[in-house]
């Protein structure tokens, strides 16, 4: 079954259930939803990625990119922002993730990012901490 990706610009509510996979606030996720572009990759009509881009301004903010959890570690995320880099091939694109601070204990979000041609030019200490009042979790516990 072929793979493709595509823009969804009406009932872009139905997705917020994939998105806070990678989120911790729905009300964010509403809130980027309603302002922001959001591309969903399928298999069929089977919806295995999704990806957020907050457009307006300088440079475009990748805000939420997950694939579905049946589907993980299988190029979905990949193939996304490879569509997204060329989509928005003038525009520099910037995304913000959570790391350990220790290169041996690395999330793996970090390393995808940097083999995708990121670079880090900030970091921002305690960002979620200080954002959300839930704890987070890595799959690692961390």
């Amino acid at each position: 079954m072929p793979y493709y990706i595509e823009q969804i610009r009406c009932n872009k509510e139905r997705y917020p259930e994939l998105l806070l996979i990678a989120a911790p606030s729905e009300e964010r996720v509403r809130s980027c939803l309603s302002a922001g572009d959001l591309y969903v990759t399928k298999k069929g009509e089977e919806v295995v990625c999704a990806a957020l881009m907050k457009t307006e301004g300088d440079p475009v903010e990748l805000k939420n990119l997950v694939a579905h959890p049946s589907h993980l570690r299988q190029g979905h995320v990949t193939r996304t922002m490879k569509y997204l880099m060329e989509r928005y091939g003038n525009r520099r694109i910037c995304s913000g993730t959570g790391g350990t601070g220790i290169e041996s204990v690395e999330f793996f979000q970090l390393t995808f990012y940097r083999k995708m041609g990121f670079q880090v030019t900030e970091v921002i200490r305690n960002y979620f901490t200080d954002t959300y009042p839930e704890p987070i979790y890595e799959e690692n516990g961390m």
